[in-house]
């Protein structure tokens, strides 16, 4: 009998209470107990402090302030309240929660979950901050079964660097996955933290760590930190300052701090890491040394020094270690942040070629971190020519790979691409100043799609959600680059009318713009629109398609109802670009409704110029001391107010072959009309196999 009492107890002690899944959403209207997305909790703190070891909290979108719910009690001070984990619960945000049409999807960017540390909800940058939380979250007496994931943690404040933290972990050891650290304070002028880390062994990955003022990224105190996959960037005054303990560091990138790293009594080891736009990427005390493996350390204000570096891509010069190079790494973009590497990187393949990765390790960006056998240096490993995928109604992971897991906006496959990929963009519309990735201040109408060399962005795919997403017809899958930032522009009937139309008084000055590239850049199967380059020069020119100095591809696209007030409606350009469009409908207080040519030599191959308008000479086309090649295009419709209907050319040359001009007028040679074309250095302009008729003017209809 005892001994089926004594197994029968060890049966009932052994089975452990269900696991569950906890509801957290603030704009439930249920019965706030979080069994349900319709009866969820609307405060996290009331879930965390019913959650049992093996459950799942799920937080859906919203702010949550660790005050949230507390009895107001005299003398009590809110300041002290905080999120604080347990061991063995996972706290998940980034959920679409209740109202939705599918409350469970996740998507940590499109459904931010932000815990807050600023109680008032009053914070303006570093003001009115004195009231707000200690520490927004606690880990502290965690172990490695404690884990917080998709969450954006912000606004602690307190009065000393060694009390405060957006993560405050004295000592604990919780799992931080896929968080982002912004904005936390401390007042008098201390650093504040985003993660406070004492005697505890935390492991954080997937991380951005952003400081955005004085702060420091992580304070580490005689702590055991192993950190991969997180990026550090704006923190004043270190990414991570670390007295004492131990510190990993692995495919991480530090961009634009004070300090990179200040370490004291500590020996951080370093593999596979960027260092770049720092003030000092390693300030050292206490004996401090550090070993840096596979690393790309570049553009600091003060020297570099470690005691032990190899393989790795160092500025200036390295006198010690194997492997080293002081050769420029080639960043893909390194003052918009982007720090991945060009084809031609001396850091590819050029890290430790004894390093063995581990199964499914994964770069900065997700991708596999070893390709061609031998690991690349920094953060990032060079995948080579690729194809970006674009859909503004992809709903997948927004991360380019495929037409299922698009980008949403064009800027962000922009941003990301390197010489030789392709960017394939779905059907929809797509504005300048839509972006989610860069980090840097919205431009709002000086926003526009930069053309990069060596980078073929193709439109006019089905794309997401289409049978066949790949299926490619420019004129079917309509593929809108718009500069109507706002959406509101009213339908005009007279081209002539978009200088003073107010609607578009907002409108980006140039839809797209190709300064500085060369042939590689191209441009194809697209419908710009809305451009208004109504500033002063050069935003006075090429509503459309603004061209300085750049010598682009541009197929296939029809340019219409775009204006600029000095030249160039649909496009402007000093170059040598070439050009197979449609330009219809543009208008320009100067020359060129549709293109205006002023520098350069630009050929032109089957172009159609239809209802373009311009104040003072071509309609479609003008050439100013410059040259031009136009083949098979054809003029219709067009005027000018004084010389050029269909196209002028003043102080320039040109060479028309097979093309078509009708029903163009002016004042002066409704089709086309010529001045100096024979002065200085220019040949005389040659016409053949051309076609005029019903063109009008008071002098010269055909020329």
């Amino acid at each position: 009998m005892r001994k089926f009492t004594f197994v029968l107890v060890w049966l009932v002690l052994s089975i452990p209470c269900s696991a569950k899944i906890i509801y957290v959403d603030a704009d439930a209207t249920g019965a706030n107990n979080g069994t349900s997305w319709a009866d969820a909790y609307q405060h996290l703190g009331y879930a965390l402090k019913n959650a049992s070891s093996g459950d799942d909290i799920h937080v859906a979108q919203g702010i949550y302030r660790p005050s949230d719910g507390h009895v107001a009690i005299p003398d009590f001070d809110r300041r002290t309240t905080t999120f604080q984990l347990k061991s063995g619960v996972a706290v998940k945000g980034g959920y679409a929660g209740t109202g939705a049409a599918d409350p469970d999807a996740r998507d940590i960017e499109l459904y931010k979950t932000i815990l807050s540390g600023d109680l008032a909800g009053d914070d303006n940058g570093s003001d009115n901050i004195s009231e707000n939380s200690y520490r927004v979250v606690t880990g502290t007496n965690t172990d490695s079964t404690a884990l917080l994931d998709g969450f954006v943690v912000t606004a602690s404040c307190g009065e000393r660097p060694d009390e405060c933290g957006g993560l405050y972990n004295r000592p604990g050891s919780p799992k931080v996955v896929n968080c982002t650290f912004i904005d936390n304070w401390a007042l008098y002028g201390y650093s504040g933290n985003a993660i406070y880390n004492r005697l505890g062994s935390p492991t954080i990955t997937n991380c951005l760590i952003n400081g955005s003022g004085r702060n420091n990224g992580i304070f580490n105190e005689l702590g055991s930190l192993t950190i991969s996959n997180c990026v550090f960037t704006r923190n004043r005054q270190s990414g991570i300052k670390s007295y004492g303990g131990s510190l990993i560091l692995t495919n991480c990138l530090f961009g634009d701090n004070d300090w990179a790293l200040f370490i004291d009594y500590c020996n951080p080891i370093i593999r596979n890491c960027t260092f770049s736009r720092n003030n000092i990427a390693i300030e050292y005390d206490g004996g401090a040394t550090a070993a840096l493996t596979s690393c790309i350390i570049w553009e600091h204000t003060e020297p570099f020094y470690a005691e032990s570096v190899n393989y790795s891509c160092v500025q200036g010069s390295w006198d010690t270690g194997i492997g080293n190079i002081t050769d420029n790494p080639q960043f893909v973009d390194a003052g918009n942040g982007n720090y991945r590497l060009l084809k031609d990187s001396p850091c590819i393949n050029a890290g430790d070629p004894g390093y063995i990765h581990l199964p499914g390790e994964r770069d900065l960006d997700g991708n596999p971190r070893v390709i061609d056998g031998r690991i690349d240096m920094g953060a990032y490993e060079f995948l080579g020519p690729r194809v970006i995928y674009v859909d503004d109604s992809a709903t997948g992971n927004n991360d380019g790979t495929s037409w299922a897991d698009a980008y949403n906006y064009l800027q962000d496959a922009l941003m990301m691409a390197s010489a030789g990929d392709e960017i394939r963009v779905g059907r929809g519309i797509y504005k300048p100043d839509q972006f989610v990735l860069s980090k840097r201040p919205n431009l709002g109408r000086m926003e526009t799609f930069q053309l990069k060399n060596g980078v073929t962005i193709n439109g006019g795919y089905a794309g997401f959600g289409a049978p066949d997403p790949n299926a490619r017809h420019a004129w079917t899958y309509d593929t809108i680059l718009s500069g109507d930032l706002k959406g509101d522009d009213v339908s005009l009937s007279d081209p002539c009318d978009m200088g003073t139309e107010p609607t578009r008084a907002e409108n980006s000055l140039h839809v797209v713009t190709s300064s500085g590239t060369d042939h590689t850049a191209v441009l194809d199967g697209f419908h710009i629109i809305g451009g208004q380059a109504d500033g002063t020069f050069p935003h006075s020119h090429g509503g459309g398609i603004h061209n300085f100095g750049g010598s682009p591809t541009v197929n296939w696209c029809s340019i219409q109802w775009n204006y600029a007030s000095g030249g160039g409606g649909g496009m402007s350009s000093d170059g040598e670009p070439n050009i197979y469009c449609y330009f219809v409908r543009n208008s320009t207080g100067g020359s060129g409704g549709g293109l205006y040519v002023w520098h350069g030599n630009a050929t032109l191959i089957n172009c159609r110029f239809s209802q373009n308008s311009a104040g003072w000479g071509g309609g479609g086309l003008a050439i100013q001391t410059a040259s031009a090649t136009v083949t098979g295009s054809t003029f219709s419709t067009n005027t000018a107010g004084t010389n050029g209907g269909g196209m002028c050319c003043d102080g320039g040359t040109y060479t028309l072959a097979d093309c078509i001009f009708r029903y163009n007028s002016a004042e002066w040679g409704g089709a086309l009309w010529n001045i100096d074309c024979t002065v200085g250095r220019w040949d005389n302009p040659v016409v053949s196999d051309c076609r005029f008729y019903n063109n009008e003017a008071t002098n010269g209809g055909g020329m």
